[in-house]
């Protein structure tokens, strides 16, 4: 198989994954930041997630997960916690997470897969 980086990608997107595959994503991360299954799947169940893959080969590319941020502050700590709570009387979403495997990388795809993301939060009525 050539290497990711060169060849030329068919680009779909999809709102349903097997999320032991999206795991996958995880190792991009420090291993301080890395979420285990169990609190990904209880994380995502309350977000809206797009998964960006390769149409042909079915490879995953690239995921997204964010969520209403009204309902959903009190699970926002740390920094981020202080960075959004000027949006907590607004319609607003929190983009938790956006990443992109480093074969992938470098091709303007994390743009592209924000940008869809972007859509289907203006269709649920959130403000851009």
């Amino acid at each position: 198989m050539p290497d990711p980086s060169e060849r030329k990608l068919v680009l779909a997107f999809a709102r349903e994954w097997d999320l032991g595959q999206t795991m996958v994503f995880e190792a991009v991360y420090h291993e301080n930041l890395r979420l285990s299954l169990e609190v990904k799947r209880e994380l995502l169940a309350r977000c809206g997630c797009v998964w960006l893959y390769d149409a042909v080969t079915q490879e995953l590319i690239g995921e997204t997960y964010g969520f209403p941020l009204r309902e959903n502050l009190a699970c926002i700590d740390g920094p981020g916690a202080t960075d959004v709570s000027p949006f907590r009387d607004q319609r607003a979403v929190y983009v938790l997470s956006t990443t992109i495997l480093p074969a992938f990388q470098g091709r303007g795809l994390g743009k592209v897969l924000k940008a869809f993301f972007l859509g289907i939060v203006s269709q649920a009525g959130f403000p851009l």
